[in-house]
């Protein structure tokens, strides 16, 4: 589960915001970009076992899953702020999780980004009513299994 920290298969609108605050703030980076659902269920356990780094979101539910987010270091949340905060004002989809109840500063990324991308797969099962049939299949393999 290796860390990627390419642009390649992330928002271009990402893209453009990275190049502009690495003219700004030359020394940043991307730290990870793209996450794997395996790498992030691990982030996800590591956070709830207090063993990792928080806050994660469950697999599935990560920005980072889609290309809609990238982690970036390489700066001070703190001393860079308004230069950070500059930048950002020129690329108004763009959200940074340092403010957050969980702050995230080195996490930018999409605003409102499950917007277009469809149900979830909790979305389909529960609101969707699938979990009729999954309960009906269930009990249908238990009763003809005997």
């Amino acid at each position: 589960m290796a860390v990627i920290n390419s642009l390649e298969n992330v928002d271009s609108r990402l893209v453009s915001f990275f190049q502009d605050l690495k003219r700004t703030l030359p020394g940043v980076y991307v730290f990870e970009s793209r996450r794997s659902w395996a790498r992030q269920a691990k982030l996800y356990a590591a956070c709830k076992a207090g063993t990792g780094s928080c806050p994660a979101a469950a697999s599935g539910s990560s920005a980072h899953q889609f290309g809609k987010a990238l982690d970036i270091n390489g700066f001070s949340a703190v001393e860079n702020r308004k230069s950070i905060e500059s930048v950002l004002v020129r690329h108004p989809d763009i959200e940074w999780g340092v403010d957050w109840k969980q702050s995230d500063p080195p996490h930018f990324q999409i605003r409102n980004w499950r917007k277009g991308l469809g149900p979830s797969f909790s979305e389909i099962i529960i609101d969707g009513g699938y979990w009729v049939w999954i309960v009906i299949a269930i009990i249908l393999i238990y009763v003809l299994g005997r």
